[in-house]
């Protein structure tokens, strides 16, 4: 029972038979709650959207060995939807193309670096060995850059349209 929301919680904890010294493994019931992704980033990508909520969900029961595929996956979905829109003529051809190629065709050096960045320790997080020494954590900070970066571009190209009509 926990004092300060009234709510009833259940730790596991695991005990070192040798040391005896205890970690909390987890807690039941697992109040999840998911990052609040901008607006725009939604509409322009619902699959990174829906990918990314899962991986997060994922990661918040313990299961940091596969929530980083997922990101990977999610990043995917946002860069190659996110190319689309600035490339609508080209969406077959960005679908079938290599997410390296992908992110090639893009000209801001921000989104670039962290398009790359996000594909490189994605991909890390599908390997048995570790070849960079970012985590995890680290990993979603880029992703979750990249998806703010993402939306001011896509704020600014609405501000621009809407000067453009005054």
């Amino acid at each position: 029972f926990q004092d300060s929301c009234g709510g009833i919680f259940l730790g596991v904890y695991f005990i070192d038979e040798n040391t005896g010294e205890t970690s909390l493994e987890g807690v039941a019931p697992n109040n999840y709650r998911a990052t609040d992704l901008p607006s725009d980033v939604q509409k322009l990508s619902p699959d990174f959207k829906e990918v990314f909520g899962q991986s997060e969900h994922a990661e918040s029961l313990g299961l940091n060995r596969i929530c980083g595929m997922g990101y990977r996956k999610a990043a995917e979905f946002l860069i190659k939807d996110y190319c689309v829109h600035l490339n609508p003529d080209a969406k077959d051809k960005i679908f079938e193309e290599s997410l390296s190629q992908t992110i090639k065709r893009i000209d801001d050096p921000r989104i670039n670096n962290l398009s790359n960045k996000c594909r490189i320790l994605g991909n890390d997080e599908v390997h048995t060995v570790i070849r960079y020494e970012e985590n995890l954590e680290q990993f979603k900070s880029f992703l979750l850059s990249l998806v703010y970066i993402v939306q001011a571009d896509l704020a600014s190209e609405k501000a621009l349209h809407h000067c453009e009509e005054d």
